[in-house]
């Protein structure tokens, strides 16, 4: 469970080659970045997946999916909007940047802004929501050969009057096809990064998450 960069035999595990990842150039953190997250979460996912029939998975699913957006996104973005963005940028099917669901935060408070677009819903009311309830908040998640209509789509919750339906919806999501975009941004995340100049400015925005996250003083 070895890769070799740039001369050097790194593992997956920070903690034992911090000098080791500390001599890497940009290109050679990206390529151990992306080395330790297809081994200790896109091949355990991909594990996780083909349970679909033993359990119900797609909470889990979602969970992890989520969590992960939210960790690869700090690498790309600065800000609040880091999720939200990679999602935007990253998702081949450039669902999450469909204007015209038009979808209502029940729930906006002070503290952040209103989520209207899919991607707000889907950081609000789905990754934070199972984070800290375990349940999706406003939303759902439905099957299309149980009836979603698409891959992304508008879903109106029970005791919202189908008269208001467009301003009182919340977004649903076909899982399967989440999952599929999903591991899709996460290919085409790397490649971006992987074809990027090591002294651009991006450049040194991923080293510096980098350095926070896995190079401790």
């Amino acid at each position: 469970m070895s890769i070799e960069i740039e001369g050097q035999t790194l593992t997956p595990f920070p903690a034992d080659q911090v000098e080791q990842l500390r001599s890497l150039s940009y290109l050679g953190r990206v390529k151990w970045l992306e080395y330790r997250f297809k081994l200790l979460f896109v091949e355990p996912f991909e594990r996780f997946l083909e349970l679909e029939n033993k359990c119900y998975i797609w909470l889990c699913i979602l969970s992890l999916a989520t969590s992960a957006i939210e960790s690869l996104g700090k690498f790309e973005y600065q800000g609040k909007d880091a999720f939200t963005r990679f999602v935007e940028d990253f998702f081949p099917s450039g669902a999450f940047r469909d204007p015209s669901l038009r979808l209502h935060d029940p729930r906006p408070d002070r503290k952040t802004k209103a989520a209207r677009t899919p991607a707000e819903h889907l950081y609000k009311f789905f990754r934070s929501s199972i984070a800290h309830d375990f349940c999706i908040d406003w939303g759902g998640l439905l099957h299309r050969e149980d009836g979603a209509p698409g891959y992304l789509f508008q879903v109106a919750p029970e005791t919202t009057p189908v008269t208001d339906v467009l301003h009182r919806s919340g977004l649903g999501i076909a899982p399967r096809d989440f999952v599929k975009d999903f591991v899709e941004g996460v290919h085409a995340f790397f490649a971006v990064l992987s074809a990027r100049d090591g002294d651009s400015q991006e450049a040194a925005r991923f080293n510096k998450t980098f350095t926070r996250v896995f190079l401790p003083r």
